[in-house]
């Protein structure tokens, strides 16, 4: 499971945690109203009492369902609009007398969609049992295609008593949009995470090893399921640093430094190998560090030849030195770069009154045709 779908996943408990919530005290809310004193009366001689508690009753629960930022609405077992609150209505780009009393047949131009929403509601009114459905896709009132979560309950009316559904509805297409975004992203770095030749290893605070791309795996020999849980200590630090490499490693995760460092590692199968590190502390959302990213390249092959190298450098030196043959090197264009000992001491010279000046100023006159020559 990748990072995104991880978080992705935690917010959708949330969410329909939250609409849970939302939708118990909405339905507690609605029911209060339709039972409670303010209910629809019974006809009396008076005549119009019972239009006005009527209306008054009716205002109570339109307020509180207008007040829900989220779809809200009741469909009987039919499938006909009871309950439309406006924010479903704008939803679709109805109003919500044109939504009340009629079923989504009758209102919205895709059968397949309706026939899923139908099919939601008959398995929360059969089973008696509310369902969360994680993400269902409309057609909005402007023509675009949405997505949206939804959480929908057992519900029955109190002037018929049929069975019912009680539904609270939000759209989720920007976060689903984002959600895909970051899972496109991130399998993009996976990818190149696989397939860059740069080792690519994430620690705990306890420098114990929670990601190790193949480049790692090749590195230092141990495979993914190996390293993955294991310490740092127990995989690659050789046991004359290790008390050294660690605390360059605590440095990184207090934020005190030792971000790039070279040193020599140890591999699986007991081969020294020098590793130049890129080490990022990893923080949380709130700032604390939850561990490190490091970024291993081998330089072994390279600080060996640097070595050879260094070392042929100073055998040459060693000879150029001790020579007694007068040793003399010059540009292509017969300036003095440099002289042996052996050679500044035949002409008397220091080295520093000679660089810099053509090969010309020190030759006879006669040699210098053949000094241009050569």
């Amino acid at each position: 499971m990748t990072r995104s779908e991880r978080t992705g996943g935690a917010s959708m408990h949330r969410e329909n945690a939250r609409l849970s919530r939302q939708v118990a005290d909405l339905k507690r809310r609605i029911e209060e109203l339709e039972q409670g004193p303010d209910a629809p009366l019974e006809n009396t001689a008076s005549g119009p009492a019972a239009p006005a508690a009527q209306d008054i009753h009716e205002r109570k629960i339109r307020q509180i369902i207008d007040l829900v930022p989220h779809s809200l609405f009741v469909k009987d077992i039919d499938g006909r609009f009871i309950l439309v609150n406006q924010a479903t209505a704008t939803a679709y780009g109805l109003t919500v007398e044109e939504m009340t009393g009629r079923t989504m047949d009758e209102l919205y131009g895709h059968p397949a969609h309706v026939a899923r929403y139908h099919a939601d509601d008959l398995e929360v009114i059969n089973t008696g049992k509310a369902k969360h459905i994680a993400e269902e896709p409309f057609v909005d009132g402007r023509g675009r295609e949405r997505w949206r979560q939804a959480i929908k309950i057992p519900y029955r009316t109190a002037d018929s008593g049929k069975p019912a559904i009680l539904c609270v509805s939000q759209d989720i297409t920007e976060q689903k949009q984002a959600l895909e975004a970051l899972q496109e992203s991130e399998l993009r770095l996976s990818n190149h995470i696989t397939h860059t030749p740069v080792a690519v290893i994430v620690w705990d605070t306890d420098l114990r090893a929670k990601e190790w791309n193949p480049a790692a795996e090749k590195i230092f020999g141990y495979s993914a399921d190996e390293a993955i849980g294991s310490l740092a200590t127990d995989l690659i630090l050789p046991e004359t640093d290790r008390e050294e490499l660690v605390a360059l490693f605590r440095r990184v995760l207090r934020r005190e430094g030792g971000e790039h460092s070279t040193n020599a590692n140890v591999t699986k199968d007991g081969r020294s190998v020098f590793i130049e590190w890129y080490n990022t502390p990893l923080r949380d959302a709130a700032g604390e560090t939850m561990g490190m990213a490091s970024l291993a390249l081998d330089v072994t092959e390279q600080k060996r030849a640097a070595a050879s190298l260094a070392e042929s450098e100073n055998k040459y030196r060693s000879l150029f030195e001790t020579s007694l043959d007068g040793i003399l090197f010059t540009d292509i264009e017969g300036i003095i770069q440099e002289g042996n000992p052996a050679f500044l001491q035949m002409l008397g010279y220091d080295i520093a009154e000679l660089r810099g000046r053509s090969v010309d100023d020190i030759s006879h006159p006669d040699w210098l045709e053949r000094n241009r020559t050569i």
